[in-house]
């Protein structure tokens, strides 16, 4: 191979990783910008967003944060952000983790599609939501929700689902299911 061929291969490379670095980065901050904002009930001792409750007309709700992306100022690029969202109060965990879920599959509503976000992860069904005892939530979801486009898209499908459970107090960790099969996210 040439010197020449293989110089631009290292340039497209370096370029590449910058762009990824920079995106990852961006989400880093992002989430740091959150933590710091004091949203909602935090625990001290444990990292992420936590959720808060919110009363509206005399019934109770969780304030929630769904991610998502945005467009850049280029226009070429993406950036992450969080959207909030209300979901109704139940002392149940796993029922307010499962309407989370359900909320992170809708992605934007219309008026932010309007405003250029988008969703970071394709629809699907989620087939069923447990946690165990050392607070390991297991989310098994349908084939659908399988990400196609390699690593890039198996990790921000990844991090949006872990994100939005971290939110929840005895959480400490996510697995997830695709039809029962552990580790099936693949790129």
């Amino acid at each position: 191979m040439s010197k020449k061929i293989l110089l631009v291969i290292l340039i497209v490379v370096f370029g590449l990783s910058l762009f990824v670095g920079g995106y990852f980065l961006g989400i880093a901050m992002k989430l740091q910008e959150f933590e710091n904002s004091n949203v909602g009930i935090v625990d001290e001792g444990r990292p992420g967003l936590q959720i808060g409750k919110v009363g509206i007309d005399n019934q109770d709700y969780y304030e929630i944060w769904i991610p998502a992306g945005f467009p850049d100022k280029t226009g070429y690029g993406a950036n992450f952000t969080l959207l909030r969202r209300l979901i109704p109060f139940s002392p149940e965990v796993l029922d307010v983790l499962k309407s989370a879920m359900v909320e992170l599959l809708k992605g934007p509503n219309e008026d932010e599609k309007a405003q250029g976000a988008f969703p970071l992860i394709k629809g699907g069904t989620l087939l069923s939501v447990e946690v165990d005892e050392k607070g390991t939530a297991i989310l098994d979801f349908s084939q659908e929700f399988d990400p196609k486009g390699g690593s890039f898209a198996v990790f921000i499908t990844t991090k949006a689902v872990e994100e939005l459970a971290r939110q929840f107090i005895g959480i400490n960790k996510v697995k997830i299911l695709i039809e029962g099969v552990e580790d099936a996210l693949q790129p």
